[in-house]
């Protein structure tokens, strides 16, 4: 696909990853986070929630309230300050306060956001945050679901089948359908194989200087995939161990490689393969992923 042209502002394009969980999101976030202008934060979730804030209380509480605020271990009432110190107040003013404040942490000025389940507010979040550039990492569901097998996300399917209809209607189709934004899709098999090609590419449309440090971001993945916390939901408690499996695993496991590709014909029971390409098999085609005629039978 061409790198697309997206409309300049005066602000610097902040990049918003999305895609379907275990798809490789984290990858390419750990990867842009590790320059030194940027810092990306592991998913917000309130963001749209908090663009609708009517006062810096009401916006305050919205993230303090969010499941994952603990994660980025900003102070509360230094970011409350901050807020009331706005001449006026405005939700895309303060949501942007939260990103500088969140990157000031590191020493850096510029920020993006990794929340996958943006793909499905990218009109709403342009509209108000122009300076959003949209990467859209994509992985062949088949690997995406034996990755998510071994995390608490898999609660949310259940079953193969449910994966499958996800990451097709859902996730992919739905990402890929409805965007008038500045928007790059991004192969996982191509970021983890030509690892290099793909970053200058990234950088060229965030407007951002290549460096190698891009490629070295395994120094700094531990601690920043540490900073995850436990989710204190009343309804299913998750500890920080259940959130760093899967493919946080993965991830501090080996560098990115052609092995972290097709695991699915090797790792996935005939019967789950026929299962998958029947939720999904049309846009595994479209894709360009490979779809045995009869996985069962081999």
């Amino acid at each position: 696909m061409n790198d697309p042209k997206a409309p300049r502002t005066n602000m610097p394009p902040a990049p918003f990853l999305i895609g379907m969980p275990d798809s490789g999101v984290e990858v390419l976030r750990l990867m842009l986070d590790a320059h030194p202008n940027i810092a990306i934060p592991s998913p917000t979730f309130f963001v749209p929630a908090a663009l609708d804030a009517k006062t810096p209380e009401e916006f305050l509480g919205i993230l303090t309230a969010s499941q994952t605020w603990r994660d980025h271990h900003l102070d509360s009432n230094a970011l409350g300050e901050a807020l009331r110190r706005m001449p006026e107040f405005e939700p895309a003013g303060a949501v942007r306060l939260f990103y500088r404040m969140y990157a000031a942490r590191f020493g850096k000025a510029r920020w993006g956001d990794s929340t996958h389940r943006y793909g499905h507010h990218m009109a709403l979040l342009h509209e108000r945050l122009p300076e959003t550039r949209f990467l859209h990492v994509i992985r062949d569901g088949r690997d995406a679901a034996l990755v998510a097998r071994r995390s608490h996300g898999w609660k949310a399917f259940g079953s193969v089948e449910t994966h499958a209809r996800e990451w097709a209607a859902r996730t992919v189709t739905f990402a890929r359908n409805a965007r008038e934004v500045p928007y790059l899709e991004i192969r996982f098999e191509d970021l983890v194989t030509r690892t290099q090609e793909v970053l200058w590419r990234v950088c060229r449309f965030l407007e951002l200087d290549y460096t190698p440090l891009l490629l070295q971001y395994h120094a700094r993945a531990a601690a920043r995939i540490g900073e995850l916390e436990a989710l204190d939901r009343k309804e299913a408690p998750v500890s920080k161990e259940e959130r760093l499996r899967g493919l946080y695993e993965e991830l501090l496991a080996e560098a990115p490689g052609a092995a972290q590709t097709g695991r699915w014909r090797t790792e996935m029971s005939a019967a789950d393969i026929d299962a998958y390409q029947r939720g999904a098999g049309e846009l595994l085609r479209r894709l360009g992923y490979p779809v045995p005629a009869a996985a069962r039978a081999s």
